[in-house]
């Protein structure tokens, strides 16, 4: 099953979102870089939200209970992933 997010080149450090587990928002922290796209992961692989140019806030508020992972593309092209719940 194709998620539509490349696999190719990702790192899972440098990334802080919080709080953990989240009700409406999330705020996101990437050490070096500046973020341009965040996808968000469903356990069963689904893409439930995508948004671009993300500052340092997501809402998660529209997001059914559960675990969910996140993946953060900077400018370069790196990707970097963690993992929330939401309450």
């Amino acid at each position: 099953m194709s998620t539509g997010v490349s696999m190719g080149s990702w790192y899972s450090g440098e990334l802080d979102i919080f709080p953990n587990p989240a009700s409406d928002e999330l705020t996101i922290r990437s050490s070096n870089a500046r973020l341009v796209m965040v996808v968000v992961i469903s356990a069963d692989g689904r893409i439930v939200l995508r948004a671009t140019h993300v500052d340092d806030r997501l809402s998660v508020a529209a997001l059914s209970s559960g675990v969910y992972t996140l993946v953060a593309k900077d400018f370069d092209g790196v990707e970097r992933r963690a993992r929330f719940v939401k309450r």
